[in-house]
């Protein structure tokens, strides 16, 4: 968790004069906060102002704030705590992945043994991906059955393709292995099977919809079309990761930035990574039916950049370790303890995953 920066240091440019007057109410907010939800909440407008997805999503924090001046003017501060609040309950927390509490077998019993990668494509490679599995299967082949940041080969399917795993053997001995998953990049949660009547199905529905409708605002309009419903398992939302990798992504410590003057498909890392349709076993077990990027599309950069601007947000506001902090109590506390030491605990868990959305309209 980082302070913000001195007011005198940004948004010193042309035609930033408003965003820097929004700034300083943020500021103001962060001196005086003193509940720790507080002062994280305050961060995280001030970082979506300093780190904007897009110009238009710096414009809206901008109205956001002077509206709350201009509409609430002897409650700005406790304003933005509350915009804060929204924040991270509607856009931050969706991406933030939790493990079940009961852990799911990672072993496919069902899953059938093929001879050939010829058969592997034949038997399971669809257009339209309809679930999680359908979707790894469909970046597995995508990706040349390795993980796409360390380019680990898949155990799983080594074991199960006798043609992969003679390949491997001749050719790549010396590859490391790993069990590898299907990482969304934007969670299954925010699109697929949400529907019913029980609180927590409209808990769920409510929160995917504010997370689109806050997006719609920071001008990404049709994002949630694309990925509505099980369209959410196409190719462009996914990637092959090593396990270690996706529960780092999952607890939003691993995103990727486009790498500066890389080609459209490179992202930033500790070293840089470009994401390719991997031919190299394709070639090699099936060459007279190569797949290319327009049969198996690359994940899509507006998703990473989103995803991206999330995790930056989260982490330099301090919300992505206090979401943690919440959770954790979460699961750990049955009872309010009866000397009230749970109390700051429970208001946080309360306000940032139950505050409704929080929008003031108004124009600068």
């Amino acid at each position: 968790m980082a302070e913000l920066p001195l007011k005198e240091d940004v948004f010193n440019e042309v035609g930033e004069e408003h965003a820097k007057s929004a700034y300083s109410f943020v500021l103001e907010a962060e001196k005086v906060a003193i509940r720790q939800e507080d002062l994280v909440s305050a961060r995280v407008v001030g970082y979506l102002l300093l780190y904007p997805f897009t110009p238009i999503s710096c414009k809206t924090v901008t109205t956001e704030i002077l509206s709350i001046h201009r509409f609430y003017s002897k409650e700005v501060t406790e304003k933005i705590f509350v915009l804060g609040k929204m924040y991270i309950g509607h856009l931050i927390r969706p991406f933030r992945k939790f493990a079940r509490r009961t852990p799911v077998s990672s072993q496919h019993v069902s899953r059938p043994s093929f001879d050939s990668l010829s058969d592997m494509i034949k038997t399971t490679l669809v257009q339209y991906p309809k679930s999680h599995s359908e979707a790894k299967s469909n970046a597995l082949i995508r990706d040349g059955f390795r993980c796409m940041v360390t380019r680990k080969l898949d155990l799983e399917y080594l074991a199960e393709m006798k043609d992969l795993r003679a390949a491997v053997q001749k050719e790549w001995p010396n590859d490391p292995l790993t069990s590898t998953q299907c990482a969304h990049i934007f969670p299954k949660s925010t699109n697929s099977g949400i529907s019913g009547t029980t609180p927590v199905e409209l808990q769920k529905l409510e929160c995917a919809a504010s997370l689109w409708a806050i997006l719609e605002r920071f001008g990404y309009s049709d994002i949630s079309q694309e990925l509505n419903g099980q369209h959410v398992h196409q190719l462009g939302n996914v990637l092959t990761l090593d396990i270690t990798l996706h529960d780092w992504m999952d607890k939003l410590a691993l995103w990727f930035e486009k790498a500066p003057d890389g080609v459209s498909s490179m992202y930033k890392l500790p070293e840089d990574v470009t994401f390719t349709v991997d031919q190299i076993i394709q070639r090699r077990l099936n060459p007279e039916s190569l797949l290319t990027e327009l049969d198996l599309p690359l994940p899509n950069p507006t998703y990473l950049h989103i995803h991206a601007s999330v995790c930056r947000v989260a982490h330099m506001s301090g919300a992505a370790d206090y979401i943690d902090f919440i959770s954790r109590a979460m699961e750990q506390l049955d009872v309010l303890a009866e000397d009230g030491s749970s109390a700051d605990f429970l208001a946080g868990a309360l306000s940032f995953f139950t505050t409704s959305p929080y929008v003031v309209t108004g124009s600068v």
